[in-house]
């Protein structure tokens, strides 16, 4: 009976003590400023944990700064390349070349589109541009002409142009007879008055021993030779005996060195082979037409050989050997 009110009497004392710690417990939250924010429309909620820590006061938190966006690191091309086995594409001109300067190319890798090899590309040639004419030709003075590059207009070629023809007008001569002399058309220019041809005798039809041939068609003749003429003029006649001169035959004044003039009618066509071979003392061969109808006209192989420089005056103009 004595043991039973002893553990009364403890636990009595027990659940004192309790109750005194609730209600120390209780008078120290009520002290402590709370930390967390509540809904004013919500019952406040007490914590009854116990604690024996001191109360402090509220700290003041710093005001939150947006964080700065972090710019991507940039990859360094020798870290990423360098265990790529490069593929090479076509070349790729990134600067073209000219006439005036180099270009440049390159080609990149297909995988990674890192540039891998470069070039240089050498400078052009030049194009020719159209010819332009600096000078023009006159009957008195030569002109000039010149070829620019058209990308870089830098001058190329330069040529001279020959003597314009001139602006030509006659004074009429007269055909030889049998026993009497002519004279050859005198030619000069009306626009700078030179002489383009001078007014030759004609000596008498009868006074030149011309040999010739009638050709095949009977109207027209070859001469053949002049036998035992020694003057230095050869006027050849335009007809014959009635016969149109059309051509001067093979080896026909070969070797005759005494010669120094001739003149050829407009009605020649043809110069046979070796036909003035050796005539050294030759200088000058008048002939009744234009320069186009001379260089036009037929000669045979070695016509001129061993004749020296000699000036062809033509109706329009001259020309030198």
């Amino acid at each position: 009976m004595k043991t039973t009110k002893r553990q009364y009497t403890l636990r009595l004392l027990t659940l004192v003590v309790l109750l005194l710690g609730i209600f120390l417990s209780l008078a120290g939250c009520k002290k402590k400023p709370t930390t967390h924010q509540t809904d004013p429309t919500t019952e406040p909620v007490l914590d009854t944990t116990p604690t024996t820590k001191p109360t402090q006061p509220e700290a003041t938190l710093p005001k939150p700064t947006e964080p700065k966006p972090t710019e991507p690191e940039e990859t360094e091309p020798e870290e990423t390349v360098s265990n790529c086995d490069h593929v090479l594409g076509n070349w790729i001109v990134e600067t073209p070349s000219n006439c005036t300067t180099e270009g440049s190319r390159y080609k990149e890798c297909s995988l990674c589109n890192q540039k891998v090899e470069t070039e240089v590309i050498p400078k052009t040639n030049h194009s020719p541009g159209t010819w332009l004419i600096r000078k023009r030709a006159t009957c008195q003075s030569t002109g000039e002409q010149v070829q620019e590059c058209s990308q870089c207009s830098q001058e190329l070629l330069i040529a001279h142009l020959a003597k314009a023809d001139h602006n030509t007008s006659s004074i009429s001569g007269y055909a030889a007879t049998e026993s009497t002399p002519g004279r050859t058309d005198k030619i000069y220019c009306k626009t700078c008055d030179a002489t383009v041809q001078e007014s030759l005798r004609i000596p008498p039809i009868g006074s030149v021993p011309f040999t010739y041939d009638i050709n095949s068609d009977g109207v027209s003749c070859t001469i053949t030779g002049i036998g035992d003429y020694t003057d230095h003029q050869l006027i050849i006649p335009d007809n014959i005996a009635g016969y149109k001169v059309s051509a001067i035959g093979d080896n026909a004044f070969a070797n005759r060195s005494f010669i120094t003039t001739v003149y050829i009618p407009k009605s020649v066509t043809k110069i046979g082979t070796k036909a003035f071979q050796g005539c050294s003392g030759l200088t000058n061969i008048t002939y009744q037409g234009t320069t186009t109808q001379w260089t036009s006209f037929y000669k045979l192989r070695d016509w001129n050989t061993g004749t020296g420089e000699y000036t062809v005056y033509c109706t329009n103009n001259s020309l030198t050997k």
